[in-house]
């Protein structure tokens, strides 16, 4: 157990200095630019949604595929591989850089102020492109997690959250002392993780030259395990964006604790590292079960001694990490608290954050043990039902509305999760 603990904690290294440099710049513009400009950090969450539906959708399932399915043939695997980055790399970067251009669009049908906009509108972009730039550094960071090289990754990490917060000190730095405009802020914000990106991808592309690649349509194949992370992603952006919208809506007025859009985002800055991390619940399966002798494809192996007790082990452990985070998210508020006033709206939205976590973290896992075993098709069927409530109980005109849909859409899925766990195991029970 303790092995799994240590394991899952490697890869919440990488995702947690990941997820904390974009929190940490968007604090340090909030409290030398602008307060609200924290709430970009919620205006641009819809984003963050497709950047799970690409990764986990489109990027992730390449490797699963190379390196589960094809890990025999290494120069097979690294030509799906490269194959399958490249042709992801040039639709994923269109769609972000359609999306910078039309940033001020989309804040308007996103329903946030005018007021709102004029302050968060350039580092709406600023965050934008950097989650699209962010999405190429993961895969390259997958790589090395399939390739066994997470210590690298780690490294990588640390170095990306130095240049994301540093990046932003020195624009703050300047802002003091130099009148810059538009193109010269973004310059300064996201040439540095250009920078970071393009070398980081072209040590992956070394990596990948040592064997003997060339383009291939294989990595097509890889969309079974892929599909339901595309559709579940498109859905949550809709309930996303639906939800963020009626909490617009429903309050927007700037006060002495800040607008609705800045409180709202303010609590999604603290959970949304656990979020990550507790999502790394589902790598940590995949990884173990890829790397088993076995090859794990067929749900008649549900009954299987040791995938049992890979899913079963990697689930005690993510709770103990997610309860560690935990502890870690509240201590963080109460020392918040003697410079921000926790709001009551704040303090329910932290708790309906938590008990969304809690549930999601088994649906993680039990979505990835169900995958490795082909039921591609009823993950799919229960994503959509699962995020079908989200988008219903987002629609509510309320300023809980994100999350009270994320939550009721986290039940659904876990009844149906262990609903259909329990019948493939009876059904198979003569299997056993």
């Amino acid at each position: 157990m303790l092995k799994e603990v240590i394991k899952l904690v490697k890869l919440d290294i990488t995702t947690f200095l990941s997820s904390i440099a974009p929190i940490i710049s968007l604090y340090i513009l909030g409290g030398f630019i602008h307060k609200e400009i924290i709430g970009v950090f919620g205006l641009t969450y819809m984003f963050q949604f497709v950047w799970g539906m690409f990764y986990k959708g489109m990027n992730r399932p390449i490797f699963i595929y190379a390196f589960k399915d094809i890990k025999e043939d290494k120069d097979k695997t690294m030509s799906i591989v490269f194959s399958g980055l490249l042709f992801f790399i040039l639709i994923e970067g269109m769609f972000y850089i359609i999306s910078v251009m039309s940033m001020r669009q989309f804040l308007v049908l996103l329903a946030v102020d005018s007021t709102i906009i004029e302050i968060c509108y350039l580092y709406a972009i600023y965050a934008t492109a950097a989650i699209g730039l962010q999405l190429i550094d993961r895969m390259s960071f997958s790589f090395y997690e399939y390739i066994g090289n997470i210590p690298y990754n780690n490294k990588l990490s640390s170095i990306y959250t130095m240049i994301r917060i540093g990046s932003t000190v020195v624009y703050v730095l300047l802002d003091k002392w130099l009148i810059l405009n538009d193109i010269a802020i973004l310059s300064i914000l996201l040439l540095p993780l250009l920078g970071f990106t393009g070398k980081v991808f072209m040590g992956v592309l070394k990596e990948i030259n040592k064997y003997k690649i060339k383009f291939t349509w294989d990595f097509l194949n890889s969309f079974q395990y892929g599909i339901r992370d595309i559709i579940r992603g498109l859905m949550n952006v809709v309930g996303n964006f639906i939800g963020t919208r009626n909490i617009n809506l429903a309050g927007t007025a700037i006060s002495s604790s800040g607008s609705t859009t800045f409180q709202y985002a303010f609590i999604s800055t603290i959970t949304d590292v656990q979020w990550d991390c507790a999502g790394e619940a589902s790598t940590l399966t995949s990884l173990n079960i890829a790397s088993e002798p076995v090859k794990y494809k067929d749900i008649r192996q549900i009954h299987d001694k040791k995938v049992n007790s890979i899913w079963k082990s990697d689930l005690v452990a993510s709770y103990i990490v997610l309860g560690i985070m935990t502890i870690f998210c509240f201590v963080s508020v109460y020392i918040i608290s003697f410079r921000i006033n926790i709001t009551n709206y704040m303090l329910i939205n932290l708790i309906l954050d938590i008990v969304g976590m809690i549930i999601a973290t088994p649906c993680y896992i039990l979505t990835a043990f169900l995958n490795a075993l082909g039921r591609y098709k009823t993950l799919s069927i229960i994503s959509i039902i699962g995020v079908a409530f989200r988008i219903l109980a987002s629609s509510i005109p309320s300023v809980y509305a994100v999350n009270i849909g994320m939550v009721v859409s986290e039940i659904m899925q876990i009844v149906l999760l262990v609903g259909i766990l329990i019948w493939y195991r009876n059904k198979y029970r003569e299997l056993k």
